[in-house]
């Protein structure tokens, strides 16, 4: 046995594991999105077709990333609370905020860094609001 499968099997449960391996899944997927050579490309395809981040350029901010993978479909209210109640576990979170705009929902989500992360939902529409396409970003409040 491997020291890191020792580790993982004596002092963490897999419950623990499988958190562990999803944070660090999503960090990636974060810096990939963020820092890779897709993003400049892939934000500015986002910003043309995506009506979530339409929603947030109308309302005041401006989408600097996505958070996650630009190839997966929007988070469900569901996944992005448990998203957020971990985010809350782990303490990276300052603040949590929500706003209703018109027909859309926001969730602000101020990370310890300084990062502000949007999930956007449709408050009539129960599925592909987004044009099944991301609807959480980074983003940035403008002036």
């Amino acid at each position: 046995m491997s020291e890191v499968t020792l580790f993982t099997t004596n002092y963490m449960t897999r419950r623990q594991h499988a958190l562990v391996l999803t944070v660090l899944a999503a960090l990636w997927f974060q810096a990939k999105s963020v820092f890779g050579a897709e993003s400049a490309a892939v934000l500015e395809e986002l910003l043309k077709t995506n009506r979530c981040a339409a929603a947030l350029q109308e309302n005041g901010y401006r989408v600097t990333g996505i958070w996650g993978s630009s190839l997966e479909s929007e988070w469900s209210r569901v996944s992005a609370q448990v998203q957020m109640k971990e985010m809350e576990r782990l303490g990276v979170v300052q603040k949590h905020t929500q706003m209703q705009e018109g027909e859309w929902d926001f969730e602000f989500v101020e990370l310890t860094k300084g990062k502000l992360v949007a999930f956007v939902f449709s408050v009539q529409s129960r599925n592909y609001w987004c044009g099944n396409r991301p609807n959480a970003f980074f983003v940035v409040k403008r002036d």
